[in-house]
């Protein structure tokens, strides 16, 4: 797990900074007193802590074997470091190791392995473009980002993108454009793919489908301020201008964006990706499309295909193959193979 890329990049001896954020950017159907949405901040705390607040918890289900499994310590904070900008020493939302010396008591490794499960109790229309656009954001406001460093991002999501512009935050209440049906009560995750994808052929099995923009009133639309979930292109800048401003202050450094989604396993870049309504009409109905990677497991895994995060990973540099399969059960190690091509860079 991601433990084994820090354990990596220590042996290297590189000075490294790792910061975690979710999905989760609020929603009008997920009231933020429940749901606690982190809209980008940077979390930092062991999962042992959040497992007593209930974030393991979906639908009466127990997860915490995800945070058990693999964490050892219980902690809530960071030790106090400096930031360029901030010589006042004070604890920081994210991990780090500089000159050797780590803002935690314990090997940073396994204080990476309690941050990383964060949980499934977070809001269910997933926003990772949008979380991604806000974390780096407060980031760099924060002192996170160093001129003089590699910037590796990863997106981890089994959904579609659902970043949404909050103008039009009224298609998950009265607008119903977008829904499965205009006399369901509330809508399903099925709203995010229609609202930004179209396809050719089918139905059933489609020739091909891509990332489009759409309107309030469900047309695809030419004009980004029109568009009801934020445009791929609000995305596409946002990598390059941290490049750019690396670049302007001499640097050689390199910012580069993978993403661990609904892809089929072992998949390469350019390969296809199945689109297909789903056999199952509740997972039809739950999603809109058929799953772009499953897993015949116990219970059962898949995830759907990942069409906006796609477009946006095949548009900048990536750092190994750009995307990977979450259905892939060798996924644990992809966070090591992760930190061994940052030592070689």
């Amino acid at each position: 797990g991601v433990g084994a890329m820090v354990d990596t990049l220590d042996a290297a001896g590189f000075d490294y900074r790792l910061a975690v954020t979710t999905t989760d950017v609020g929603n009008p159907r997920c009231p933020a007193a429940t749901y606690k949405p982190e809209a980008g901040s940077l979390v930092i705390s062991s999962c042992i802590e959040r497992v007593g607040d209930g974030e393991f918890v979906f639908d009466t289900q127990e997860f915490s074997d995800a945070c058990f499994t693999n964490c050892k310590h219980a902690w809530e904070s960071t030790l106090p470091t400096t930031v360029e900008g901030d010589p006042v020493a004070a604890p920081r939302p994210w991990l780090e190791k500089i000159d050797g010396v780590a803002n935690v008591e314990f090997p940073v490794a396994d204080a990476a392995s309690c941050l990383l499960p964060q949980g499934v109790a977070g809001c269910g229309f997933e926003q990772p473009l949008e979380a991604m656009y806000l974390a780096l954001t407060k980031a760099a406001q924060q002192g996170f980002l160093r001129d003089e460093a590699d910037l590796l991002v990863v997106l981890v999501t089994d959904e579609i993108d659902c970043s949404f512009n909050p103008e039009f935050m009224d298609i998950f209440t009265a607008n119903k454009v977008f829904w499965n049906d205009p006399s369901d009560p509330t809508p399903t995750s099925a709203m995010c793919w229609r609202a930004g994808t179209a396809c050719a052929g089918g139905p059933g099995t489609y020739d091909e489908c891509h990332a489009v923009d759409r309107g309030a009133d469900g047309t695809v639309t030419d004009d980004p301020t029109k568009a009801v979930l934020h445009p791929v292109s609000r995305y596409q800048s946002l990598l390059p201008q941290i490049q750019a401003d690396k670049k302007s202050v001499g640097s050689k450094r390199r910012v580069f964006l993978d993403a661990v989604v609904g892809v089929p396993a072992g998949y390469a870049p350019g390969g296809a990706i199945p689109f297909a309504d789903a056999a199952d009409p509740d997972y039809q109905a739950d999603f809109g499309i058929g799953p772009g990677c499953s897993v015949a497991s116990d219970p059962p895994r898949s995830a759907v295909p990942p069409l906006r995060i796609k477009e946006l990973v095949e548009g900048v540099p990536s750092l190994g193959n750009g995307l990977y399969s979450i259905c892939d059960g060798g996924l644990k190690d992809l966070p090591k193979a992760l930190g061994e091509l940052i030592a070689a860079e």
